[in-house]
C-alpha cells in the first residue's frame, strides 16, 4: 500500500509538471506587434520570478516565430548568463547565422555576448556584420556606439557613421545613431540636433525621443527635458515597453530631483525600481537604489544613505562599472559632506574625481570637483575652493551642461561676496543668472537674484536691492517653494525699513512670519493670500487662486480689513466672470462696491465699475454696461487717473464694437490712444517709455481691426488712410524718439570739458571691468591680486554715475516734448518715401485679424491677410528653422511648398497693386522680422531627383520673389524721412573702411578676449579675400585686417567713411540685446575687450551711407512689439547710417565673399542698393560652388538669402563711377546730338545752293 501511494504521488508530481509545461507551451502566441511585445514582457516577468527556464523557451519560440524582434536576441544572452550557461548562447546564436532570415538576430546577439564579456573589439566586428546584413536597427547602431565608447574607438565609429550616411542618406535609423554619438562624444547640442530629424512612423522616433532627454538632461534644461519625458512615456505606455518605461520613470527621477521636488523624485524613482525588480533587471535596480539614496540624503537620513550606498558600491564593484561606482563615490562623500565629516567626505569624493576624468565623464567630474570646492570653502582654504569651482566650471563647459556652469558661477560669487570683493562677485552672479535664465531652473534664478540684492545692500543701494528680492520673491511663488518665499518676503520687509518705509516692513515681515506658520497649519495672512491669488491666476491656476482669495475675505471679514475685502471682492468678481460664473461674480462686485462708496475710497471704485461695465458686456446688458463704464470714466476724469481712463475708454471702444456701432467704437479707441500719448511724452528716460509702449501696442491692433470694418463698410471714407496711421503709429513712437535722440545734436548743448570727463570715465570704467573679468578666470589669481582692481572699479563707477547724471540733466534740459515727435502722414510718404516705382508695404499682424497696407503712385489700398499672429511665428519658424539648424552642410533643407504657401498668403494678395520690376519696400510686423521675403516662392517649380554630380541643383528650378522685385526693409515709413538724413548728413567722398577677422592662430593676440570668455570662433579664410575683392569699387580704402582691426582703432575712425564693411562674426544674445556685437581684434593691454557691442554702437556718430555685416546672424536680436528688432541694425542707423545690409542666419564665407563682391560690383555701376543686391542674389543664384571637393548650386536659400537691406535703398552716392558714367552719357549723347544738327544744316544749306545755281 505504502508503495502504490508512493507511486500514486509521484504520478501526481509528474503530471503538476507536464501541466505546467504545457501551460508554458501551449501558451497562444499572438505575432503581431502587440502579441509580440506581450509575449516578450511575460519572459521578462518569468525573469523577475528567477524562472530563468521558462522565460528562455519563451524567447526562444520568439525568435524562431519572429526573428526580427532584436530584443529577443540580447535577452536570451542575458538569461543564459543568469544561467550560468554563457557558452551554450554563443553555439545557438552561431548555429543561425546561416539562415538568412535569423542572420541579424543572431550577429546581433553574438555581439551582445562579447559586449558583456568586455571584448570590445569582437563585439564591434559582430555588430558591423550585422548592419551589413540588411536591417537598420536603433539597438544594433546604439550598441556599436557603447562599445566603441568602452573601447576609445569613437573616432573609427564617427566616421563609420558617416560613411554610412553618404550611401544612405534617407536612414532615418542612422541620424539616431549619429545623435546616440553626439552624447557620448558629449556633444549635446548636436546630437538634439540629430534625434530631431528621426520622424514617426518609424520606432527609431521613439527611442530618439528617449535618448534626447537624456541629452536634454546633460545640458541642464530641465523644462523641456520634462516635457519630452512625459510625451514619451505615454507613447512607451501604449506599446508596453518595460525597460524603456524603466529609463524614462528613472529619468523624472532625476529631473524631479535637480528641480528640488524631492516628494516628486522619489515618486518615480519608486515606480523605476518596482517595475526593473518586475523584470528582473537587478543592475537597474542598484541604479535607482542609488538615487534614492541621494533623497535620503537630502532629508537628512544618513545612516539608511549609507546603508543604501554601501550595498551599491559592493554591487558596482563586482560589475566593474565605472561610471556608476563613481556616481557612488560621489554620493557616499556627499553624505558625510552634509554631515560636515570633511576628511571623511574627501576620501571617497577625490577618487571620484579621478575615476570621472579617466572615463572622460565630465558631467560627474564637475560634480566632484564643485563638492570638494565646498569642503575646501568651508576648512577655510579659499585658493582651492576658487581653483576647484573653475575647474568645475570648466568641465561643465566642455560639456554644454548650462545648470551646472551657473551653479559654480553663483558659489563663486558668494566666495567672493563674503570676502568683500562685491565687484567680483557681482560679476559672477551675473552670468549665474544669465544661464539660469537659459537652462529654466527658476527656483536658481531666484536663488542667484537674492545673492544680487546682498551685494546692492551692501553696498548702500537699498532700492536696487529690493528690486531684485522682489523679482526672487515673484519667482518662489511661481515654483511654489514656501522655503524660499518665507526668506524672500523677510529681505523684502528688512529692504522697507532701511528705506523709511515701516509700514511696508512690518506687512512684509507680518506675512513672512504667518506663513512660516501657515507651514505647520497656521493662518494666511490677507495681503499675502491676495498676491498669491494673482501669481496662481496669472499662471492658469485658477481654482488655487479662488481659494487663496476665499480664505483671505473671510480672514479680512473676521479682522474688520474693508480695504483688503473691497480688493479681494473685485478680484473674485473679475475671475468669476472669466468663468462664466456670472451670478456669483455680480454678488461679489456689488458687495465690493457697497463698500467702496461706504468707505468713500474713491481711488478703488473705477476699477470696481470698469469690472461691473465687463461683467454685464459680457452677459449682453449692454445699457448697465455703458452706464457703469460712463461712470467710471467720469471719475478718472475727476481724479486724473489717467490710466485708469485708458482702460475706461477702451472697454466703451469693446462696448460699442459688440453694439456694432463702429464710429463710437473708434472715437473711444482713439480717445485711449491720446492718453497714452500723453503719459509717454511725460516718461523721462528711454527704457521705461519703451516698456510702457510695448504693453499699449495691443490697443492700436484693435483699432485698426475696427477701422478695416469700417472700410468695408464704406469705402469712399479714408477710414484706410487712418488705419494705417495708427499702424504706422504704433511702429515708429518708441524708433521715432530714439532715432530723434541720436540723431540730433544734443550733445552741443553739453559744456566741452563735461563731455571730455564722461568720456575719460567711460573709457577706464570699460577697461578696469574687462581685467577684472580676465582676472576671475585665471586659474593662478589670488585674492590679493584683485584688490586694487575692485578698489579702482569701485571708485570708477561713483565718477562715472555722478558725470552721467550731469550729462543726463543737459540732455533733457533742451529736449523738446516728446509727444510733439509725429509720424508722417500719409501725403508726406507718398512725396518723400513712395515716389514712383516704389512701393511701400506695410504690414500689421494681429491676434485675431492682420492686414497688409500698400502706398503707391499716391494712393493708398488695404489687403486681407487671412493669418494670425501665432499663425505667422509658426510659418516664419518653419521656413527658418532648417536655415538655422545646421549640421551638415550638404544636408540642409529648404521647404518649397510652404515658401509657395507663404508667398499666397503674404504677397499674392497685394500682387494687383504691383507692377514687376517696382522696388518694395517692405515694413514688417511681429515675427515677420525673421523672414527675407526674398526666399518666398512665386513658382515652386522643382525637380526631386537631386543632382549626383551638384547638390542642390533642385532649387535652381524654383522662382523666387527676389527675382521679380527688389525689396529693401525698415522698422517704420517715417524713419526713412529724408529730413532725419539731412540731420545728419553721409560723408563726402568714395571712402571704405574694411575690417576683416580670418580667426587664425590660437596663439595671436587678437583672440585674447574669446580666450578669456572660454569662447571660440571658426576660422573665416574667405574674409580678406572678400575685403580685397571689394575693394575695387572705392577710390579710397582704409583695411582694418586681423590683429589690426582694433576695436578702439574702429571707433576713432568709423565716423569719417562713406561705407563701413565688416567681415567678422557677430555675436547674438537675445535676451540682452544691448550687449549683441561684433568681434573684433584686441591686444593683452588693451583698453577695449575686442568686442563693438550695440550700447557702444549707438554712442558712435556716424556719417556712413552704407554699413555691411558680413557675419552670422547680425541682423537678429530682440523681438520688441512697436519696436521691431533690436539689435546691431538698430544700433548702426541710430548712430547715423543711412542703410545697413545684415545676416538672419549663419552664412557660409566662401558664397558671401562673392555675393558682397557682386554687391559692390552692382553699386558702382550706379544701381540702388535694393537692386544691387538683388542681382548679386540673382547672380549667386545661378552660380555653383565647391564644398568638400563636391559641386553644389548657390541656389539654396541658405546661401543667397541670408543678407537684407535695411532702411534707404537710393543708389549709395560714393558710387561716383556711376554717376561719371551717366554725366558721360550725357555729354557724349549732347555732342552726337550736335553733331547730327550741324551736319543736317550744312547738307540742307548745301542743296540750296545747288539749286539757286542750276
Amino acid at each position: 500500500m505504502a508503495h502504490r501511494r508512493d507511486s500514486q504521488f509521484l504520478c501526481m508530481i509528474l503530471l503538476f509538471f507536464l501541466w505546467n509545461a504545457a501551460m508554458i507551451f501551449s501558451q497562444d502566441i499572438s505575432y503581431d506587434d502587440t502579441g509580440i511585445r506581450q509575449t516578450y514582457n511575460h519572459a521578462l516577468n518569468l525573469m523577475g520570478e528567477q524562472r530563468f527556464n521558462d522565460s528562455a523557451q519563451i524567447i526562444r519560440t520568439l525568435i524562431q516565430k519572429k526573428p526580427d524582434f532584436l530584443e529577443a536576441f540580447s535577452l536570451i544572452v542575458i538569461l543564459h548568463e543568469k544561467m550560468e550557461c554563457p557558452d551554450d548562447v554563443c553555439h545557438y546564436l552561431e548555429g543561425m547565422i546561416s539562415d538568412t532570415s535569423r542572420a541579424v538576430g543572431a550577429l546581433y546577439g553574438l555581439g551582445v555576448f562579447y559586449q558583456n564579456k568586455q571584448d570590445y573589439p569582437k563585439a564591434i566586428e559582430f555588430f558591423k556584420n550585422a548592419l551589413e546584413h540588411g536591417r537598420r536597427h536603433h539597438l544594433i547602431y546604439r550598441s556599436l556606439v557603447d562599445c566603441c565608447q568602452k573601447s576609445n574607438q569613437l573616432s573609427d565609429c564617427r566616421l563609420y557613421l558617416q560613411k554610412s550616411m553618404s550611401a544612405d542618406s534617407l536612414n532615418l535609423t542612422l541620424n539616431f545613431a549619429l545623435g546616440y554619438l553626439k552624447t557620448a562624444d558629449k556633444k549635446y547640442t548636436e546630437a538634439v540636433f540629430y534625434f530631431d530629424r528621426v520622424y514617426p512612423p518609424d520606432d527609431s522616433f521613439i527611442y530618439a525621443k528617449i535618448e534626447k532627454t537624456q541629452a536634454l538632461f546633460q545640458k541642464g534644461e530641465f523644462k523641456t527635458c520634462e516635457s519630452l519625458c512625459l510625451y514619451t512615456l505615454k507613447l512607451i505606455r501604449k506599446k508596453e515597453w518595460k525597460e524603456e518605461e524603466g529609463r524614462l520613470l528613472n529619468m523624472l527621477g532625476n529631473l524631479k530631483s535637480e528641480m528640488g521636488d524631492i516628494r516628486e523624485a522619489l515618486t518615480h524613482y519608486t515606480l523605476a525600481a518596482r517595475l526593473y525588480k518586475q523584470i528582473g533587471f537587478i543592475k537597474h535596480q542598484f541604479v535607482i537604489q542609488l538615487n534614492v539614496a541621494m533623497i535620503q540624503n537630502r532629508l537628512g537620513q544618513y545612516d539608511e544613505a549609507l546603508k543604501s550606498l554601501s550595498e551599491c558600491k559592493s554591487f558596482l564593484e563586482i560589475e566593474k562599472d565605472t561610471a556608476q561606482y563613481s556616481a557612488c563615490l560621489l554620493q557616499i562623500g556627499w553624505v558625510y559632506f552634509n554631515q560636515t565629516m570633511y576628511d571623511s567626505a574627501l576620501t571617497y569624493l577625490i577618487p571620484a574625481a579621478e575615476l570621472s576624468e579617466q572615463t572622460d565623464d565630465l558631467r560627474f567630474a564637475a560634480y566632484c570637483n564643485r563638492f570638494l570646492g565646498l569642503i575646501e570653502q568651508n576648512k577655510g582654504n579659499i585658493f582651492k575652493a576658487l581653483d576647484c569651482f573653475r575647474q568645475a566650471f570648466q568641465f561643465a563647459r566642455r560639456i554644454d551642461n548650462i545648470d551646472e556652469q551657473a551653479r559654480n558661477m553663483n558659489t563663486m560669487g558668494r566666495i567672493f561676496y563674503e570676502i568683500g570683493r562685491m565687484d567680483s562677485s557681482r560679476i559672477c552672479y551675473q552670468l549665474a543668472l544669465k544661464l539660469h535664465h537659459q537652462s529654466g531652473n527658476q527656483l536658481f534664478v531666484a536663488h542667484v537674484l537674492g545673492n544680487m540684492a546682498m551685494i546692492e545692500n551692501a553696498s548702500g543701494h537699498y532700492s536696487k536691492g529690493l528690486e531684485y528680492y522682489e523679482k526672487a520673491l515673484k519667482l518662489s511663488r511661481e515654483v511654489g517653494e514656501k522655503q524660499a518665499e518665507i526668506r524672500y518676503l523677510e529681505n523684502v520687509g528688512v529692504c522697507y525699513q532701511k528705506l523709511g518705509d515701516l509700514k511696508a516692513a512690518k506687512q512684509y515681515l507680518h506675512q513672512a512670519l504667518i506663513l512660516a506658520r501657515l507651514l505647520n497649519a497656521g493662518e494666511r495672512e490677507v495681503n499675502l493670500l491676495f498676491n498669491i491669488s494673482h501669481i496662481y491666476y496669472s499662471v492658469g491656476q485658477t481654482d488655487s487662486a479662488l481659494i487663496c482669495l476665499n480664505e483671505g475675505l473671510q480672514l479680512s471679514c473676521n479682522l474688520g480689513l474693508v480695504p483688503n475685502e473691497i480688493q479681494i471682492r473685485s478680484q473674485l468678481g473679475y475671475i468669476y466672470q472669466e468663468l462664466g460664473r456670472f451670478r456669483e461674480a455680480e454678488s461679489q462686485l456689488t458687495l465690493s462696491l457697497l463698500l467702496a462708496e461706504r468707505s468713500q475710497n474713491a481711488r478703488r471704485i473705477p476699477d470696481i465699475l470698469l469690472n461691473i461695465g465687463r461683467l454685464n458686456r459680457k452677459q449682453k446688458a449692454f445699457d448697465q454696461s455703458k452706464k457703469a463704464s460712463l461712470r467710471a470714466l467720469k471719475i478718472t476724469e475727476r481724479l486724473k487717473d489717467i490710466p485708469q481712463m485708458i482702460r475706461a475708454c477702451r472697454e466703451l471702444g469693446r462696448l460699442y464694437q459688440e453694439l456694432d456701432s463702429l464710429m463710437t467704437a473708434q472715437a473711444y479707441y482713439r480717445k485711449a490712444i491720446d492718453h497714452i500719448e500723453q503719459i509717454r511724452g511725460g516718461i523721462a528716460g528711454q527704457e521705461l517709455r519703451v516698456l510702457y509702449f510695448e504693453e499699449k501696442t495691443r490697443l492700436y491692433d484693435e483699432l485698426i481691426h475696427i477701422l478695416a470694418e469700417l472700410n468695408r463698410r464704406d469705402p469712399q471714407e479714408n477710414y484706410i488712410e487712418v488705419a494705417f496711421r495708427f499702424a504706422e503709429q504704433s511702429k515708429s513712437r518708441i524708433l521715432l524718439d530714439l532715432f530723434y535722440l541720436n540723431k540730433t545734436s544734443l550733445d552741443q548743448n553739453i559744456p566741452l570739458k563735461l563731455m571730455e570727463e564722461y568720456s575719460k570715465a567711460e573709457q577706464n570704467l570699460y577697461t578696469l571691468q574687462s581685467r577684472l573679468y580676465a582676472a576671475i578666470f585665471q586659474q593662478e589669481s589670488r585674492i590679493s591680486s584683485l584688490d586694487s582692481l575692485e578698489k579702482s572699479l569701485s571708485a570708477a563707477k561713483n565718477k562715472f554715475e555722478k558725470i552721467q547724471e550731469k550729462v543726463d540733466r543737459c540732455r533733457w534740459k533742451e529736449l523738446p516734448g516728446l509727444s510733439q515727435i509725429q509720424p508722417l502722414t500719409v501725403q508726406k510718404i507718398c512725396d518723400r518715401i513712395a515716389t514712383p516705382g516704389r512701393v511701400l508695404i506695410e504690414y500689421a499682424i494681429g491676434m485675431n485679424h492682420s492686414y497688409a497696407f500698400i502706398v503707391r503712385d499716391r494712393h493708398i489700398a488695404m489687403a486681407d491677410i487671412a493669418l494670425t499672429e501665432s499663425d505667422i511665428q509658426s510659418a516664419v519658424e518653419e521656413i527658418r528653422r532648417p536655415l538655422i539648424e545646421i549640421e551638415d552642410p550638404l544636408a540642409i533643407m529648404f521647404d518649397i511648398d510652404k515658401a509657395h504657401e507663404l508667398y499666397c498668403q503674404l504677397v499674392k494678395p497685394i500682387e494687383p497693386y504691383l507692377n514687376k520690376g517696382d522696388e518694395l519696400l517692405i515694413i514688417p510686423d511681429d515675427a515677420l522680422f525673421y523672414l527675407p521675403f526674398e526666399v518666398l516662392v512665386v513658382d515652386p517649380r522643382s525637380k526631386t531627383d537631386e543632382s549626383v554630380s551638384k547638390w542642390y541643383s533642385n532649387y535652381e528650378h524654383s522662382t523666387y520673389l527676389i527675382e521679380n522685385y527688389p525689396i529693401s526693409y525698415a522698422c517704420s515709413a517715417s524713419l526713412l524721412d529724408p529730413r532725419f538724413f539731412q540731420l545728419h548728413e553721409a560723408f563726402e567722398g568714395d571712402n571704405l573702411l574694411a575690417i576683416g577677422m580670418a580667426f587664425r592662430g590660437l596663439n595671436n593676440p587678437l583672440t585674447f578676449a574669446t580666450r578669456q570668455e572660454g569662447r571660440s570662433f571658426r576660422p573665416l579664410p574667405f574674409s580678406t579675400y572678400e575685403i580685397e575683392q571689394i575693394s575695387g569699387s572705392f577710390k579710397e580704402v582704409h583695411m582694418l585686417i586681423g590683429i589690426d582691426a582694433k576695436e578702439e582703432t574702429i571707433k576713432e575712425t568709423a565716423g569719417d567713411y562713406r561705407v563701413l564693411h565688416f567681415s567678422t562674426h557677430g555675436i547674438l544674445d537675445e535676451r540682452q540685446p544691448l550687449y549683441s556685437g561684433l568681434v573684433l581684434a584686441m591686444d593683452a593691454d588693451s583698453a577695449e575687450d575686442g568686442y563693438l557691442q550695440v550700447f557702444e554702437i549707438v554712442n558712435m556718430k556716424l556719417k556712413a551711407d552704407l554699413v555691411t555685416l558680413s557675419a552670422c546672424n547680425t541682423g537678429l536680436g530682440a523681438l520688441k512689439q512697436g519696436e521691431g528688432v533690436i539689435g546691431l541694425t538698430h544700433a548702426f542707423l541710430s548712430a547715423g547710417a543711412h542703410s545697413v545690409v545684415v545676416s538672419l542666419w549663419n552664412v557660409s564665407d566662401v558664397s558671401t565673399a562673392q555675393l558682397m563682391t557682386n554687391f559692390y560690383h552692382y553699386l558702382e555701376q550706379g544701381k540702388s542698393k535694393a537692386e544691387a543686391l538683388r542681382q548679386a542674389k540673382i547672380n549667386l543664384i545661378k552660380t555653383t560652388g565647391n564644398m568638400g571637393g563636391v559641386q553644389i548650386s548657390y541656389a539654396h536659400p541658405f546661401f543667397w538669402a541670408p543678407f537684407i537691406l535695411v532702411g534707404d535703398a537710393q543708389p549709395t552716392h560714393a558710387s561716383e563711377t556711376g554717376y561719371s558714367f551717366l554725366w558721360f552719357w550725357f555729354f557724349g549723347s549732347g555732342v552726337i546730338l550736335s553733331s547730327l544738327i550741324c551736319y543736317f544744316i550744312f547738307f540742307n544749306n548745301r542743296r540750296a545752293l545747288v539749286k539757286k545755281g542750276s
